[in-house]
C-alpha cells in the first residue's frame, strides 16, 4: 500500500468515525431531554445540524459559511455550539473550534452562544466531552464545572438553563434527577454486562 493509499484509507476512517459521533451526540441529546427536531421546522425544536443553523437570519452574517457539527436554542437569544472530532486525541482541537464558531456569534448585539462543548472519540474508543461558559467579562470560555469537578459529560437543558441563570461556569447548586441518575445506573450496569464485567469488579 503505497502513501496515498494509506492517507486515504485513514482519512475515511476518521470520517466514518466523526459520522459516529454525530449520531452519538444527538441520541444522547434526545435522551438527555433536549427536542432534537430543526427549529426552523419545528418551533418547538432545538437542535440545528450542520448547514441547518445557516438558515438561521441571526446566525448567519456571523458564521458566513462556516457550520459547527450542532448548534442548539437554548431560549430565543442563547445558544450551545458543539464541534466534534473522531479521536480522543483531538479533543483540544474540537472544544478549540468550537469557541471559536460560538465567539463569532458573540459578535451579534442580540443573540449569543453561551456554552460551548468540544466532543471527541468513536464508538470504539469511548467518548470525551470538554464544556465551557462564556464569560462575558473576559470574553472567553471557562471551563464549566460541578462541585469542583470538571463536567464530562453533555448537558441536559436544565443544567444548561441553571448555568445561564447563575451565569457562571461553576455550578453552585444543583440537585440530580434521581430518575435520570437511576437511568444512567441502569445504562452503566448494562454496558459492563454486555463487556463480561464481573459483578465483583
Amino acid at each position: 500500500m503505497n502513501r496515498m493509499q494509506k492517507f486515504t484509507k485513514k482519512h475515511r476512517r476518521n470520517r466514518d468515525s466523526e459520522f459516529q459521533s454525530y449520531t452519538y451526540i444527538k441520541n444522547e441529546l434526545k435522551n438527555l431531554g433536549w427536542n432534537t427536531n430543526n427549529p426552523n421546522r419545528d418551533r418547538n425544536g432545538q437542535l440545528y445540524t450542520q448547514q441547518e443553523c445557516l438558515l438561521n437570519s441571526e446566525i448567519k452574517p456571523k458564521l458566513g459559511r462556516l457550520s459547527p457539527e450542532y448548534i442548539i436554542k437554548i431560549d430565543e437569544g442563547t445558544f450551545w455550539v458543539i464541534e466534534a472530532k473522531p479521536t480522543i486525541e483531538e479533543m483540544g482541537q474540537a472544544y478549540k473550534e468550537a469557541a471559536g464558531y460560538a465567539i463569532l456569534i458573540n459578535n451579534h448585539k442580540l443573540i449569543k452562544a453561551m456554552i460551548v462543548s468540544g466532543v471527541a472519540g468513536n464508538d470504539i474508543d469511548r467518548y470525551v466531552v470538554k464544556s465551557g461558559f462564556w464569560n462575558k467579562k473576559y470574553k472567553k470560555f471557562d471551563i464549566i464545572t460541578c462541585h469542583n469537578k470538571e463536567i464530562s459529560s453533555l448537558l441536559s437543558p436544565e443544567f444548561a438553563k441553571t448555568l445561564l441563570k447563575q451565569n457562571s461556569a461553576i455550578l453552585k447548586d444543583f440537585e440530580i434527577d434521581n430518575e435520570k441518575l437511576l437511568k444512567t445506573a441502569e445504562e452503566i450496569n448494562r454496558v459492563l454486562h454486555n463487556g463480561s464485567v464481573r459483578k465483583d469488579k
